[in-house]
Formats: structure tokens, sequence, C-alpha cells
């Protein structure tokens, strides 16, 4: 997605930190920005979190690939719904 033009928040398990890092470091090669976030997506509260620094890093969510549990794809979709609505409230005042 970078090398075709994304900027990309990638959110990893402590425990994968290097390759995290190496992902990180590619996606800057080529020109895009890119940060990590540990944590484990099956905390509502690491999914939370991973959208709202996302947001302050990039300032906006195009699109989330979301490879967690049935459960919390269901809860970043709503989360994401509720962005949506908000940046559509925003532009139409």
């Amino acid at each position: 997605m970078a090398r075709e033009g994304a900027d990309i928040t990638i959110g990893y398990l402590p425990e994968e930190e290097e390759d995290a890092k190496w992902t990180i470091n590619e996606i800057i090669k080529s020109g895009r920005k890119a940060h990590g976030i540990a944590g484990d997506i099956k905390d509502e509260s690491t999914c939370k979190r991973l959208i709202d620094e996302h947001l302050k890093f990039h300032g906006k969510l195009n699109v989330l690939v979301n490879n967690g549990t049935y459960s919390l794809q269901h809860f970043i979709i709503d989360i994401l719904k509720l962005l949506l609505q908000n940046s559509c409230n925003a532009r139409s005042m």
C-alpha cells in the first residue's frame, strides 16, 4: 500500500518489534510516512489507541486492514462508521 501512496500505521505484538521496525523503515524508504504501535489487537483499548495514534500521526484514516478476531473486527467497524459519520458531518458544515 505504501508503494501506491499510502501512509501506514502498523499494530504489532511486542515480540514482533524487530520485524515491525524493519517494515516501517522499508515504508519510509519508499517515501511514505509510517509508524508502529505495540499491543495486542485482541484488547479493545489497544484498538482504540491504534486508531487514536494513527489519526494524531497521519491526520486521517482512509483504509483499515484488520487481521484481528471476529468480534474486534465488528468493534473496529463501529469505530470507523463513527469516524466517517463525524467526517461527513464536519464537511457539510
